[in-house]
């Protein structure tokens, strides 16, 4: 067992400190904090350790409000004040961009969510025997719970009325709990406005945060200079069909049967043929469009970013690209392409996930280098 000053903060959720020189990623650390470790893993380049005890705790450090904290694999940061959970999180953003980007002139715009607890609409258990659990942490067993702080209320009534029998929840914005459709209310998009969609059909569990958002994304796109989108990653429509209300032409890209249903289904009943497309496409792989490039690009692609649509992007240059992000390594890595291309105009981090290491990436990108 040894002690070690924590230094800095890396994005899993760890403290960094240094042995000997050596980079050591410390579990349940805090920058400033002063802590027993012990060395679970001893790489060429790095340790991984854990804290054994606490000799100098940060003056961020607070007491987990759920009993499972630590032992379920969940959350990783109810040990740190939520203001400074987002301090957090912008440093690791800006380390990235710097360190794999080379980009470290930003200033990076924070959003945080409106619920800190009880904000998750879909949540995706695991059963012991009828009891509803999760994985434990660093392991394949199961810790059984009765409550998950982080979760929709509603479905922690729905978990402690029903024995576990399916291992996605997830609520309605009509306050069903599993219905066969499901609903998204985008009245504060535009009054009445909602979505319909399918189980299994990806959507944001954070409602606020997805608001956030998608208003930020019309704020920014609704200009002269764009007339025509192409939305990739688009599943049902999340955004899409906020932009075809603003009378912009937009056509979706998705690979998933259910989410492309669902958009078509959403066109349909709100009016939207003329203004809003979808195309089903595997966007993980090489692929054509025989349309012309639109003006104005979005992407929302999974945590392993989007090498084929970056392809794409530099060879039809569009005018405007908006980049929302689950994974900031790989947001880092594609802007590095892009940015020899497009000057960057926001980068803006939204607190998807809180009490945890995760959070979501907007970025804004404007053309400098046209085709010719």
């Amino acid at each position: 067992m040894k002690s070690i000053e924590v230094e800095g903060f890396a994005h899993r959720g760890v403290g960094i400190g240094r042995i000997d020189n050596k980079i050591v990623f410390i579990e349940n650390s805090l920058p400033g904090e002063i802590v027993d470790i012990e060395i679970k893993e001893n790489k060429k380049d790095y340790c991984m350790a854990e804290t054994v005890n606490i000799l100098k705790p940060s003056a961020y450090r607070i007491n987990p409000v759920c009993p499972y904290y630590g032992v379920c694999g969940g959350c990783d940061m109810q040990h740190v004040d939520y203001k400074y959970q987002l301090e957090l999180k912008k440093s690791v953003l800006k380390n990235i961009l710097k360190r794999i980007a080379s980009l470290d002139k930003y200033n990076i715009e924070t959003a945080a969510s409106d619920e800190i607890f009880n904000y998750r609409r879909r949540v995706r258990f695991r059963c012991s025997g009828s009891n509803w659990g999760f994985f434990k942490r660093k392991s394949s067993k199961i810790v059984s719970i009765k409550e998950c702080f982080t979760a929709d209320k509603r479905i922690n009534s729905y978990i402690n009325s029903e024995q576990c029998s399916a291992f996605e929840i997830e609520v309605s914005d009509d306050d069903k709990v599993n219905p066969k459709v499901l609903k998204l209310d985008l009245s504060s998009i535009k009054k009445n406005l909602y979505l319909t969609y399918k189980p299994g059909v990806f959507t944001q569990i954070n409602r606020s945060i997805n608001l956030k958002i998608i208003e930020t994304l019309l704020s920014r796109i609704d200009r002269e200079d764009i007339n025509s989108v192409f939305d990739f990653f688009g599943g049902m429509g999340n955004f899409s069909i906020p932009i075809a209300i603003k009378g912009i032409s937009v056509t979706g890209f998705e690979l998933d049967k259910k989410a492309v249903d669902s958009f078509k289904k959403n066109v349909r009943r709100l009016n939207l043929d003329k203004k809003a497309f979808v195309v089903r496409k595997n966007l993980n792989r090489q692929f054509t469009i025989e349309q012309k490039c639109a003006e104005c690009v979005i992407l929302d692609p999974p945590r392993a970013g989007a090498k084929s649509v970056i392809k794409y992007i530099v060879e039809n240059r569009p005018k405007f690209v908006f980049y929302v992000s689950c994974e900031p390594s790989t947001l880092a890595r594609d802007l590095k392409i892009l940015k020899d291309y497009y000057k960057i105009k926001l980068i803006k981090l939204f607190d998807m996930f809180p009490q945890t290491h995760h959070f979501e990436t907007f970025a804004e990108l404007e053309i400098i280098k046209k085709l010719h």
